[in-house]
């Protein structure tokens, strides 16, 4: 099925491989994200000279729970070849082809919409830029991927034994990312739906097997910490990030990193683990319950702009290294002011002002082909179900509001809906224009 997509596979594979060595030969600078990750698996391995380079991370007895276990057990493994991060890269680069790949078996555009497909789907510096990054985003992409693909399959066969790999799939994307645990409402909602449409009750109760593993990690959890949870990642997120640039943006930079610093040394005072989240929750949701509308607003704000990002990460760390450009470029991704953000790209080299407004526009045509992708009946509802419930998942839950790392995940989902889309209008377009040329040959 995949042959008749050979032009379109093999320019993929080209570019992100050309990108990996470059990379190799220009290492993009790694977030410090990385330091938790390394941590982790310097503790699973008792080995404290893994990856010598990276600096010791601070001590966090939550930190399994924020970081899950399978990232850092691909560590401690690429750790026991080499000092080096270019296994990790290497197998990243092939999960990123794998996505790809995953995305052609699910949507199955028409061949004849090779150009759009390699515009939506390569032109996309996220992609690119975190296939050679020490993070999980792109093995929970290919996770994602591959539980979608495992859900089409059933939606079109209808064979139950389908469903118990897509609850695995969805269990181990968890433990990848552990504040992607909040989907399993969501996909709770999605089986009762299709339970009532197929009359099966293993269709059900499959579903309940991502909500019984994760009490058990609770449970474990509990059992190291003295703290029933799941993930502290939630919470993290929502005071280092969203509260921080909420605060920055109504009062400032200084004000944002005073409050937040105050709020983890009231909270960080309590020997207790329980009450101190409680602490960190509680103080959090304060700040947020003084103005929720206006807080709605921006997250609705930060969301667009994470739609829209025109890989500011990628522009910033892999390819201009000028520090004037990249300022000029980072100043304009995170400009609040529509007017001043303006003022600021044409500000840029003519070259820049291209390349943005291109990555700009097509990621307005990627959300835009999926919204309509969605509310399309002729496609099948399961499937778009799942695909709404995934992509609010991710967008709700991300970090780093604002950028192009939120939609990673559920990137090829977002481009192969736009692409199916897209690829049903020409489509009928063409079957409609075809009787008149045959009326009227040349």
């Amino acid at each position: 099925m995949l042959r008749k997509y050979r032009i379109e596979i093999l320019v993929f594979l080209l570019i992100v491989t050309g990108f990996f060595v470059f990379a190799l030969l220009h290492p993009p600078v790694q977030p410090n994200d990385i330091n938790e990750y390394i941590r982790a698996a310097r503790l699973i391995s008792n080995d404290a000279a893994l990856f010598p380079q990276i600096l010791e991370a601070l001590e966090d007895e939550l930190l399994f729970s924020k970081t899950g276990p399978v990232y850092p057990l691909i560590l401690v493994v690429a750790g026991s070849l080499t000092d080096s991060f270019w296994p990790i890269f290497i197998l990243q680069l092939l999960l990123s082809f794998g996505s790809f790949l995953l995305m052609l078996n699910i949507f199955k555009p028409e061949p004849n919409m090779q150009v759009l497909l390699l515009a939506l789907v390569l032109i996309f510096p996220a992609q690119i830029l975190f296939s050679n990054l020490l993070l999980p985003d792109i093995m929970f992409q290919f996770v994602i991927m591959l539980s979608a693909a495992l859900l089409m399959s059933y939606i079109h066969t209808g064979r139950i034994r389908i469903l118990w790999f897509y609850q695995a799939s969805v269990f181990f994307a968890i433990l990848i990312h552990p504040i992607f645990y909040y989907f399993v409402l969501p996909n709770l909602i999605l089986f009762i739906f299709l339970y009532f449409k197929s009359k099966q009750r293993l269709v059900f109760i499959s579903s309940l097997i991502p909500i019984v593993l994760l009490i058990i990690v609770a449970g474990i959890n509990q059992q190291q910490t003295g703290y029933f949870h799941i993930s502290t990642k939630r919470q993290a997120i929502l005071t280092d990030e969203h509260l921080y640039y909420y605060i920055q943006e109504k009062a400032g930079k200084e004000q944002a990193e005073k409050t937040i610093s105050e709020i983890y040394m009231n909270c960080d005072r309590i020997p207790d683990v329980s009450r101190r989240m409680a602490c960190l929750k509680e103080s959090t949701h304060t700040l947020i319950s003084e103005d929720k509308i206006s807080y709605l607003l921006f997250r609705s704000k930060e969301t667009l702009l994470a739609l829209i990002d025109p890989g500011n990460e990628f522009l910033k760390r892999f390819i201009e290294r000028d520090i004037s450009i990249t300022g000029k470029i980072n100043a304009f991704a995170y400009e609040k002011n529509p007017i001043s953000s303006l003022d600021r790209l044409f500000s840029l080299p003519f070259y820049w002002i291209l390349i943005v407004s291109v990555l700009l526009l097509l990621n307005v045509a990627r959300i835009a082909g999926f919204l309509l992708y969605l509310f399309n009946r002729n496609f099948r509802i399961e499937s778009r179900l799942f695909f709404l419930f995934m992509v609010i998942t991710i967008l709700i839950l991300g970090p780093s509001p604002g950028t192009a790392q939120n939609v990673l995940p559920v990137f090829f989902l977002l481009s192969g809906g736009a692409i199916l889309q897209y690829g049903r209008w020409i489509k009928r377009y063409r079957e409609r224009k075809q009787p008149a040329d045959e009326l009227n040959p040349e």
